[in-house]
């Protein structure tokens, strides 16, 4: 466990309650929201990478964990 990890687990139990608050996981870009936006896409960013076979900073546990709550890896402005 590092400060990389406990960061991880930080945002995603932000992304959690956003969830819970709001029904979806798409966190707009909204100034209250900004940090969490950022990580999201931080995470579509490297889930499309590992995808495609790309060396990407996301494993499959954490993969895993954010399709369990329903994580929502393209958006309504997301194309192949």
């Amino acid at each position: 466990w590092n400060a990389l990890d406990a960061a991880w687990e930080n945002h995603f139990s932000k992304l959690q309650e956003f969830k819970a608050n709001h029904g979806h996981t798409d966190v707009p870009n909204a100034r209250e929201n900004k940090e969490l936006y950022s990580w999201v896409a931080r995470q579509r960013h490297h889930y499309k990478k590992n995808q495609r076979g790309k060396p990407a900073c996301i494993t499959n546990e954490r993969i895993e964990k954010l399709k369990a709550i329903g994580f929502e890896w393209r958006t309504k402005n997301t194309h192949k």
